[in-house]
């Protein structure tokens, strides 16, 4: 009885100039005629304020459709994706990352899609791929924005050391030499040349590696691909005394955010795109830039991989003509140019879109084309449990950077846990 009434408590959204029958001649109407008027209800399976719902999609989905009485819906913190199903509201859209896709919204918007003329080869073709992987060969939604990293840097550290400033096109080894040189104790005060947002990094690892594979159910960490990033990407800047002493100082764990921006002590973090992250870097009056990610040799201009976000359409609705007007203006050029120029990257394959990422934004005169100076890498498929294991696969990652674990236990000790773990949450 109790979740019903939170639904609809919690059912603060957009108001519109809505509750009319569509109008065909109204300014930015949809032309499609549904049975009575158009009242779509909008929800996200994981928590998405109004706020920023209405930042990313709301304002500008409102403005094109006044006659649509459109209402988000804030998740509650208690409910799960399964308790809302079985109370059964009606969910037109539903928001759905990359990492957070429930099968038991899918709806199969294949015939919806030919019907509305979306171009699907117009997207990101590894965010189609990858919710084509989900349903089998159907699409459940379709991508309206993503991330992917780029590599930040302070340039009063290279200022201070005489160093060149980084450049776009730096492989793992071109990074790791250029931190080396920069990883200095100076005054008293220990710097580190490199770092990277490991979490992210694992989600968004360029070999496109799931934490578990998707047909055995098992761990993956135990095999050479991860035993690359693991000694690349995290062990390989660490390998002076010099910063391994920093990171004692940092009670054993990796340089990361806080020394880019609280410590300045930080030169280089690969980290995700983003205003927010670029807001606090300019909150701790960093003197910053940014070029694209380090790639691998035997990946050359592989980036990460995208981590996008998916509109999607579920049964529970009750206008879905409706529902794919609104999606297929989330990904046109239209939608996508204004958001990219708010600084969200999009997911077209528009040069013109990304010449204009970050416009509108107060970093207007960042390089906001490293986002894409890299190819994506195939988006591997996450699992319910990916925040467990991901725990797991990062918890050894400092020891083996202070040389206090080899590799190879590490990756041993991680496999055996991560099934262990795996094995008991699908009991659950």
């Amino acid at each position: 009885m109790l979740l019903p009434l939170v639904l609809s408590a919690c059912g603060s959204g957009t108001a519109t100039t809505g509750g009319s029958a569509v109008d065909d001649s109204a300014k930015g109407a949809s032309t499609v005629k549904e049975e009575g008027p158009v009242d779509l209800h909008i929800y996200a399976t994981s928590s998405f304020t109004l706020e920023n719902y209405n930042d990313k999609y709301g304002d500008l989905i409102q403005k094109k459709f006044p006659n649509y009485k459109i209402t988000y819906h804030e998740r509650p913190k208690d409910y799960t994706v399964d308790d809302l199903v079985a109370a059964k509201p009606q969910i037109d859209i539903m928001i759905e990352t990359a990492g957070t896709t429930s099968p038991a919204l899918f709806y199969d918007m294949g015939d919806l899609i030919k019907k509305h003329k979306v171009d699907l080869g117009s997207f990101d073709q590894t965010m189609i791929d990858l919710i084509k992987q989900l349903g089998g060969g159907k699409i459940f939604g379709l991508p309206v924005n993503s991330d992917n990293m780029v590599t930040y840097y302070n340039k009063g550290i290279f200022d201070k050391f005489g160093m060149p400033y980084p450049k776009d096109g730096m492989t793992w080894d071109d990074a790791i030499a250029l931190s080396d040189k920069l990883t200095r104790s100076a005054d008293g005060t220990i710097y580190f040349g490199l770092a990277v947002a490991d979490k992210h990094y694992f989600q968004e690892n360029q070999f496109g590696l799931p934490f578990l594979d998707p047909k055995t159910g098992k761990a993956t960490i135990n095999n050479e691909n991860w035993k690359k990033i693991l000694e690349t990407v995290f062990a390989g800047p660490a390998k002076s005394q010099i910063y391994r002493e920093g990171m004692n100082g940092l009670k054993g764990k990796l340089p990361g955010k806080d020394q880019l921006i609280k410590d300045k002590t930080l030169a280089m973090f690969v980290e995700n795109t983003g205003v927010g992250m670029m807001t606090s870097i300019e909150a701790g009056k960093v003197d910053w830039d940014m070029v694209s990610m380090p790639t691998f040799k035997d990946l050359p201009k592989i980036g990460s991989q995208g981590y996008p976000t998916y509109l999607a359409i579920t049964p529970l609705a009750k206008f879905p003509d409706a529902a794919m007007e609104v999606i297929k203006y989330a990904t046109s050029a239209e939608f996508q140019t204004a958001n990219s120029r708010k600084g969200l990257p999009t997911v077209l394959n528009d040069d013109n879109i990304k010449k204009q990422l970050g416009q509108d934004t107060p970093f207007k005169g960042k390089h906001f084309a490293a986002a894409f100076f890299n190819k994506p890498a195939p988006i591997a498929v996450k699992s319910e449990f990916d925040d467990d294991i991901l725990k797991i696969y990062i918890q050894q990652e400092a020891d083996l950077a202070l040389g206090k674990v080899d590799v190879n236990t590490l990756l041993r000790t991680a496999e055996e846990q991560a099934n262990k773990k795996a094995d008991e949450l699908k009991k659950k």
